[in-house]
């Protein structure tokens, strides 16, 4: 037997189910400016112990940072006869003397941002004189949208261009 209004309230469930879930999921961490960086220093921080977190922080730079390290990796490969990759560039970690990140707050004009990201004032006193209490001054970083998300465009000194030997030495 056939129960069409059964049949018709079973799919508006279902379908009323899906948009309630569709509407629980995360946004990506790049949705915004600020949680790119956000998400860019946590895999920074996470580097020393997960060897997989320099890539992930890779993925959230932008097209000129990604460029850049490209190049550096490329030249370190020849100098080292392997294959490096671009995120075998970056460094591992954040120096113990930075402070730890309280705010990220965005000024976004079209596809760009300036991303400020504030720090604590003060780190715990310590009785080591070597520890000293540390401020921070606040930093920015740009940010650019891509199809897939904000990404950061730290800054990064131009690769130099190559040396060209003159005369055969």
């Amino acid at each position: 037997m056939n129960l069409p209004g059964r049949s018709a309230a079973f799919v508006l469930g279902v379908v009323g189910l899906a948009g309630m879930l569709a509407g629980c999921t995360r946004p990506a961490p790049n949705a915004t400016p600020e949680g790119a960086v956000a998400a860019f220093v946590e895999a920074m921080d996470t580097a020393p112990s997960d060897p997989r977190a320099l890539k992930k922080a890779y993925g959230f730079l932008g097209p000129d940072a990604r460029d850049n390290l490209k190049e550096r990796a490329e030249r370190a490969g020849k100098m080292q006869g392997r294959r490096v990759d671009p995120w075998e560039m970056m460094t591992d970690g954040r120096s113990v003397a930075l402070a730890t990140p309280t705010s990220y707050v965005a000024r976004i004009t079209g596809k760009e941002a300036d991303v400020t990201v504030r720090f604590d004032d003060e780190r715990p006193a310590s009785a080591d004189p070597s520890r000293a209490t540390l401020a921070r001054a606040p930093a920015t970083i740009h940010a650019v949208r891509e199809d897939d998300g904000w990404k950061i465009e730290p800054f990064l000194p131009a690769v130099p261009p190559l040396a060209r030997r003159d005369g055969g030495l």
